[in-house]
């Protein structure tokens, strides 16, 4: 099977190399292209962050400015070529999907403006699991567990947003039910970079999954991961 696999690569780089330098060059751009509009076209964001950057997020504290900070150097470090997760955690509203949002930009921005294909796609994991459900009773729906599968696992850098509210909207912590969990076994398993932003403390994810998803969860997190706690939230400018 190795042999075949090389057979192959052999045969596509040569055919490559056979081609005209500017039929090369279009072939590039365009799937320099392709790989940029992916996070637009595929990401699910609310347009409370659909804006979202580094520049437009109030620092206005030392905890705010280190969270910033910390979003800023690890979109550089991956736009360097790190691979790993990162993960965000913190109670709701301090900006965790804004910056997680803008990180994600970065990359995208960053590769496309390099010419090095790149996808990037930044999703609410409830939502998705949301529309396969739904998709249960709708016999016509395209958008099956498979398709949402393959769609996550294919990309080069998935952002997850707000994990475990898939699973425990309530203050108590019950485990998620076994399909969620092998749904998301079946993403984390197969990925290599994935940088994740949850409500949750990890004692709370180890009380939400099983050991094994939390372990794949964490997996090459060494470095990568940032606490914003003791940051107002921002969202509770209300008139309640």
């Amino acid at each position: 099977m190795e042999s075949l696999d090389h057979s192959k690569e052999d045969f596509e780089l040569d055919f490559m190399e056979s081609l005209d330098p500017n039929i090369i060059a279009t072939i590039r751009r365009n799937a320099n292209l392709e790989a940029y509009r992916v996070f637009e076209r595929d990401s699910t964001v609310t347009n409370e962050i659909l804006n979202a950057t580094f520049e437009n997020f109030k620092a206005e504290t030392p905890k705010e400015k280190a969270a910033k900070d910390f979003a800023i150097k690890q979109a550089k470090l991956y736009l360097d070529g790190m691979r790993g997760n990162t993960i965000i955690t913190g109670p709701p509203g301090v900006g965790k999907s804004h910056l997680c949002y803008s990180l994600a930009r970065a990359i995208n921005e960053g590769y496309h403006s390099k010419e090095d294909a790149k996808r990037v796609l930044f999703v609410s994991i409830a939502e998705i699991v949301t529309r396969i459900q739904s998709g249960w009773q709708d016999k016509i729906s395209d958008f099956t567990e498979d398709a949402a599968v393959k769609l996550l696992t294919s990309v080069d850098y998935l952002f997850i947003d707000d994990l475990g509210t898939e699973s425990a909207m309530t203050s108590q912590k019950r485990e998620a039910n076994n399909w969620v969990q092998t749904f998301l076994f079946k993403i984390f398993d197969k990925r290599e970079t994935t940088i994740i932003n949850t409500n949750h403390t990890g004692k709370e994810l180890a009380q939400i999954y099983n050991p094994k998803l939390v372990s794949r969860i964490g997996k090459r997190s060494e470095g990568n991961v940032f606490t914003m706690a003791g940051i107002t939230d921002k969202r509770m400018k209300r008139n309640f």
